[in-house]
């Protein structure tokens, strides 16, 4: 993922009053406090769902307001993407590239029925319940 940076007024230069707002080119409204640049809601927007935390180890969290909201990622056709269910904390989603996983466990549901298929525990062993390949690949010796 790249990030662009924003390009902000130097408000303390150029004399801006607290209060003062500016839209940057992400689309986010910022509004200056007097000594920094805050994002800003507009009065008749919905409420703001999301705050930014900091963990004991330095990391940056971003965390929805309403603890216990489940939430749900979508694409540009508002299609959810990503579900992430907070009582069961389950995480759905119709593709998954990674390179580590800690997880108790790992289930792939059929994405038609949500049947679970197969299973992987923490001991490393599959459970499935019907497995089909054309062709196996070659293991390494």
């Amino acid at each position: 993922m790249s990030t662009i940076p924003i390009n902000m007024p130097d408000a303390a230069a150029d004399g801006y009053p607290a209060g003062y707002i500016f839209e940057a080119g992400n689309g986010v409204k910022y509004q200056w406090d007097g000594d920094k640049w805050v994002s800003y809601l507009e009065p008749d927007q919905q409420q703001n769902w999301w705050d930014r935390i900091v963990v004991s180890d330095g990391t940056s969290w971003l965390r929805q307001l309403e603890r216990g909201d489940d939430v749900g990622l979508v694409n540009t056709n508002n299609v959810i993407k990503i579900y992430m269910d907070v009582s069961d904390s389950s995480i759905e989603c119709r593709k998954i590239v990674t390179e580590r996983c800690n997880t108790d466990q790992l289930k792939v549901l059929n994405e038609t029925t949500g049947a679970q298929v197969a299973l992987i525990d923490t001991a490393g062993e599959l459970t499935c319940e019907n497995i089909s390949i054309d062709t196996f690949p070659t293991l390494p010796a």
